[in-house]
């Protein structure tokens, strides 16, 4: 047994758990919080979802024991929520449920977008909700729903006024300027790779390789891209990308197809690569940018600092903010930095076949007992 301590709807809560027990089990069952309901438990249909530490996650594929420390909120915790209230409102008006089993994930999904987003347009709303499945309505109510809340929180917002996931641009924020590349030497920290809507995660992983030959490393993009799990390069030359990157969530299988840019600072021994990509199957894209830098770290050591920023849409939006999100990273992260060192360094290394949600929770669970969390 494990002990946690979390906060649950604003209450201080200390418990013992098995280290298997998913965070859906642990507040239907020892909560009793049962409005939490459990569909697919693959993390796909969203009925589970309830928010930590603000964001909305799947209960289901997240560990009770993951969560010591955090604030939990399921759909018992809303009851005095003033856009809760006007959602449930508006899902009985615009005949936004049937059988009601969708209905708190679909929910708190709802207010999460109505918060960030504000009025965001039919288009953006049916994005949004692609996480979350009804086998009843239609989704006709719900949208509405959604929407006319938007409107009357005014909360309307420049997100909302994005084009269609098949025309998303990254913004010129995200992008080097021949003058960032050439005429700023003096910039001692990576540019920004903040995206309005999207996830902004940042790692730093040890490479056991001088500075200098790492950076010599970089600027073979074949070589790079061998070392990041499921990532396959088709074409190239100095400053663009055409490739595919292979994922594996649960019964999500995607093969992300996209082009972008490459680009490296000499002078700060830091780069960012930047594109975006759409899988022809499930329709979903992705977009995003990588802003990395090389800090000697001693005794022929480096450390590689990464601030990924990534926005997806479609049906694989569902994992976007899903509480493992961040851990799935860290893992493929560390993951290729292990890679990196291990062709630095001569020794032969077995490139992942794609993202494996099965492969990412044993390595997850593993990395909690030796941490003893």
């Amino acid at each position: 047994m494990k002990t946690l301590s979390l906060t649950i709807n604003g209450e201080n809560i200390v418990a013992e758990v098995e280290p298997r027990t998913s965070l859906a089990d642990f507040l239907r069952i020892s909560r009793g919080l049962t409005g939490t309901h459990i569909g697919c438990e693959h993390g796909v249909c969203g009925a589970c979802t309830v928010t930590i530490d603000g964001s909305p996650a799947r209960s289901c594929i997240a560990y009770a024991v993951q969560m010591d420390g955090r604030n939990i909120r399921t759909i018992e915790g809303y009851d005095d929520d003033e856009v809760m209230l006007a959602l449930r409102e508006q899902f009985s008006q615009q005949h936004g449920l049937q059988c009601g089993f969708c209905t708190p994930g679909m929910l708190i999904t709802a207010r999460d977008i109505v918060e960030r987003l504000g009025d965001a347009g039919e288009d953006r709303v049916r994005e949004e909700l692609a996480g979350n499945l009804c086998r009843c309505t239609g989704y006709a109510g719900i949208v509405r729903a959604v929407q006319n809340v938007g409107v009357t929180k005014g909360l309307a917002s420049s997100e909302a006024r994005k084009p269609k996931p098949a025309e998303i641009a990254l913004p010129p924020a995200l992008l080097l300027s021949e003058s960032e590349l050439v005429s700023k030497p003096e910039r001692t920290t990576l540019p920004s790779v903040a995206m309005a809507g999207a996830t902004t995660i940042e790692y730093a992983v040890p490479i056991d390789a001088p500075r200098d030959r790492v950076w010599t490393f970089f600027h073979d993009l074949p070589a790079v891209a061998r070392c990041l799990p499921g990532a396959e390069l088709s074409k190239h030359d100095a400053d663009t990308w055409e490739g595919n990157v292979r994922i594996k969530m649960g019964p999500v299988r995607a093969k992300v197809t996209g082009h972008g840019r490459y680009r490296l600072v000499e002078a700060e021994k830091a780069g960012r690569l930047e594109g975006g990509g759409t899988d022809k199957l499930s329709r979903s894209r992705v977009n995003g940018a990588l802003a990395f830098s090389l800090v000697d770290s001693g005794h022929n050591a480096t450390r590689l600092t990464l601030s990924l920023c990534y926005a997806l849409q479609g049906p694989m939006a569902q994992f976007a903010r899903s509480s493992l999100a961040k851990e799935f990273v860290r893992l493929v992260v560390e993951d290729f930095g292990r890679n990196v060192s291990a062709e630095l360094s001569g020794v032969s290394h077995k490139q992942s076949t794609g993202f494996s949600l099965g492969r990412l929770l044993r390595m997850i669970t593993a990395s909690r007992w030796r941490g003893g969390s």
